[in-house]
């Protein structure tokens, strides 16, 4: 029995509260819905990949607790993904979330917070930077340089035509 995202979102609004201070999704009655979970959340972590991250079932949909809480504070479904920008998936703190799209969420991973520069990686082979982009989910390669910075301005000159 599937909902319209319009009847979901409305379920939403009636069943769930959202604290943006914990980053919390919370059942308005929680006896009704049986929580027992830790600090009184809504829904359960779930494994994604590599990550972590709270998910709810609302009328058979299931939901991330990131979408509903981008979703009940700003008043408006999101369109795009919702990065963490920790890479903490279980941080669902307001000022932890950003609407982005699919290209700029890939550039929050772990080794890019940590001082790696996206877009390019070292090529033992040929001893030099290789930079590659993604285009309709083909890999483009884009040169070989001598060092990761120039690979990686490489990769931002061609990001810059694609988004033209």
């Amino acid at each position: 029995m599937k909902i319209s995202d319009e009847e979901l979102q409305q379920l939403i609004k009636e069943r769930c509260l959202y604290d943006p201070e914990t980053g919390f999704v919370t059942w308005k009655e929680p006896e009704k819905y049986k929580t027992k979970h830790r600090n009184g959340q809504a829904g359960w972590e779930q494994k994604i990949g590599q990550k972590i991250y709270r998910t709810l079932v609302i009328k058979y949909r299931t939901i991330m607790a990131h979408r509903i809480a981008w979703f009940l504070y700003y008043n408006e479904w999101p369109t795009k993904e919702i990065d963490h920008i920790d890479g903490d998936g279980l941080n669902n703190k307001i000022s932890n979330l950003r609407h982005v799209s699919k290209r700029e969420n890939a550039l929050n991973k772990e080794v890019h917070r940590t001082g790696r520069l996206f877009g390019c990686c070292y090529n033992k082979q040929a001893r030099k930077w290789q930079a590659a982009i993604r285009i309709n989910n083909k890999k483009v390669m884009l040169g070989t340089f001598l060092t990761e910075r120039e690979a990686h301005e490489r990769y931002l000159q061609a990001w810059k035509e694609i988004e033209e």
